[in-house]
This record gives structure tokens, sequence and C-alpha cells, in this order.
């Protein structure tokens, strides 16, 4: 009798666990809204600052992988420069680079979550002061 009272609390404790744990784990990738905020001009010397803000549907997310902004030149793609972001608020990753040449460059944020992976990019240019 007690044997059976025993194991009905030991799987209840083992499956609330489980429960527990599914709930604290990172959302996946490809349900989040990733919304890359960056100007697109800005000036040669001038810091450009680098931010996306990461929603599941209605909700901010904090709790990734990671986060970084890979940028390069348009017609140069295999000089890229990879900045890591740091969660700030509100969903939001914040970095910044300091781009030294006019010209249009490539900025992609990668989001990395659970051995998966995705990207969204925008296009800056740097104007001459």
């Amino acid at each position: 009798m007690w044997w059976k009272v025993i194991f009905t609390f030991s799987t209840l404790f083992v499956f609330s666990a489980c429960l527990n744990e599914r709930s604290e784990m990172p959302p996946a990738v490809n349900d989040l809204d990733v919304h890359i905020q960056v100007q697109e001009e800005q000036k040669v010397g001038e810091e450009v600052p680098l931010q996306v803000q990461l929603l599941e549907g209605q909700a901010y997310v904090e709790d990734v992988g990671q986060v970084r902004f890979e940028v390069f030149e348009s017609d140069q793609t295999d000089t890229v420069r990879t900045k890591e972001a740091r969660y700030v608020q509100d969903g939001i990753f914040r970095s910044s680079i300091q781009l030294d040449d006019a010209g249009e460059y490539v900025i992609e944020v990668m989001i990395t979550s659970g051995g998966e992976t995705v990207s969204e990019q925008v296009t800056l240019v740097l104007l001459e002061e």
C-alpha cells in the first residue's frame, strides 16, 4: 500500500520538474520577431549604434543563446567584422561599431539559441562629412 503512495508522489514530482524545466527553455529562434533598429545613413568616423529588438508574439525576449552583428561592405563580403550584442531591456540587444570608410555596408544580426540560428539584414550607407 505505502509503495503505491510513494510511487505516485515520486511520479508527480518528476513530472512537475520536467514541466518546470521545459517552461524555462529559451524560445525557438524561428518563433522570434526580429526588429533591427539601425539608422540607414551615418557619417564616417561616428560610432554606429547597432540595436535589435526580439519579440515572441507581444512578449519581450531577453534570454537567447547569442546575439551578434556582422558588418561588411556590400562589395567585400570576405572582410566581416563581428560585434557581440548585450541585453539592455525590453527585448533590446545593443552593440556599436566605428567604420572609417564611406560606402554601403550590410549589417546582419545573427540570433542563435538551442542550436538554431536566424538572421536578418539591413543596409547602411556611410557618408563623408
